[in-house]
């Protein structure tokens, strides 16, 4: 998972997500802000568990797969966290926002 998630951060640094097409991501921060607090234990459990899931797998088709099989609150909660992730791993190697 480590190599993978390193090629998805750097891909999604250069606006390529790998991870999940444009609609999930739309979809995610289309409606309620899950993070925000509204986020119920069972969604935390399972999304928690997600991200133990994808550390298990070593391909991003095994990872897409996964998060797609995922129930919807799931995923959305899922890309919340890895683009709060994202933007973090982009403010330390000094990206610039455009």
């Amino acid at each position: 998972m480590q190599r993978t998630l390193q090629y998805a951060l750097e891909q999604s640094a250069l606006g390529h997500h790998p991870l999940f097409d444009a609609g999930l991501i739309r979809n995610a921060f289309g409606g309620r802000w899950t993070l925000g607090g509204v986020l119920d234990e069972a969604t935390a459990n399972h999304t928690s568990d997600l991200i133990d899931d994808l550390a298990r797998r070593a391909d991003l088709a095994a990872q897409r797969a996964a998060i797609a099989s995922a129930p919807t609150v799931v995923q959305e909660a899922f890309v919340q966290l890895y683009f709060n992730y994202l933007d973090r791993f982009m403010q330390r190697r000094g990206v610039v926002y455009h």
